[in-house]
């Protein structure tokens, strides 16, 4: 019961922290001063954001990031050796992020194609 409510903490916190850092000082896409999340999509799956609602990717990025990061330290919360946790984050982490941007890429890859 600790660890779930450790995981909703940690994915609000992470949430806050991405809205007013990311999503109130990215309104309008701005070439020169995009996230890297936002130049890894671009360059892999080749978004065109003249087509895709720019604010809805960065409210979705700053959505699943937090997930992605609540969930890592929900699973590395099991594990009570810090070197065990440190690398059992990053062999959790990378695989999701990858995972989870794909999975973004492409669906606005076809939202991008409809329009």
């Amino acid at each position: 019961m600790d660890l779930i409510v450790t995981f909703f903490v940690f994915f609000i916190l992470a949430y806050i922290l991405y809205y007013f850092f990311l999503i109130r000082k990215n309104k309008k896409y701005n070439p020169e001063k995009v996230p890297q999340e936002i130049l890894f999509l671009t360059n892999k799956y080749k978004l065109d954001f003249d087509k895709i609602n720019y604010r809805k990717l960065i409210k979705l990025l700053a959505l699943t990031n937090s997930l992605i990061m609540a969930f890592t330290v929900l699973i590395v919360g099991f594990v009570d050796n810090f070197f065990i946790q440190i690398l059992l984050a990053f062999l959790i982490l990378f695989p999701l992020i990858y995972i989870v941007y794909s999975i973004i890429g492409k669906h606005y890859q076809k939202v991008g194609r409809e329009k």
